[in-house]
């Protein structure tokens, strides 16, 4: 292994952590301002009207709920970091499917209309994400709280 200093390991896991944190608050955050094009995303993928509704706003609540996870370092061995790593999964498998049925000259819509992606930009920043997660679930002994359930259910609430 190239860091071979635990405190090193540990230091780059707890920035990689707020990192994660921070992009899924920013997305979020650009998702919710304009709502209104991330719900045709669903829309387009022949949701309905009241399905997209819901869908688009319980995926924003899903990635304040992740971000909150990370920051807060609620379960990050047992539950926070293999959510995170799936749901990056899911959406750069529906990454690949938007690259194949619709090419790379589309907007992703993962940072909502503020920053425009294309699937191949997202896709390589979920992969980046995707290593900082295995990097911490390998090199990483976040503190256990007392109170981590309790804070996880109001926080995410």
């Amino acid at each position: 292994m190239l860091l071979k200093n635990t405190s090193t390991k540990q230091i780059i896991s707890f920035l990689f952590v707020l990192i994660l944190g921070i992009v899924f608050i920013i997305s979020g955050q650009t998702k919710f301002i304009s709502i209104e094009p991330f719900e045709w995303t669903f829309m387009d993928l022949g949701f309905s009207n009241s399905i997209s509704f819901f869908l688009a706003r319980f995926l924003i609540g899903f990635e304040f709920a992740l971000a909150l996870l990370l920051i807060l370092h609620l379960f990050l061995k047992k539950f926070s970091l293999a959510i995170v790593q799936i749901f990056l999964m899911v959406m750069t498998l529906y990454l690949i499917v938007l690259l194949i049925t619709k090419g790379n000259n589309v907007d992703c819509g993962c940072f909502g209309d503020s920053v425009p992606m294309t699937p191949i930009q997202s896709i390589l920043k979920n992969l980046v994400m995707m290593a900082m997660v295995y990097f911490v679930q390998k090199n990483y002994a976040p503190i256990n709280y007392k109170f981590q359930t309790a804070i996880a259910i109001i926080g995410t609430l």
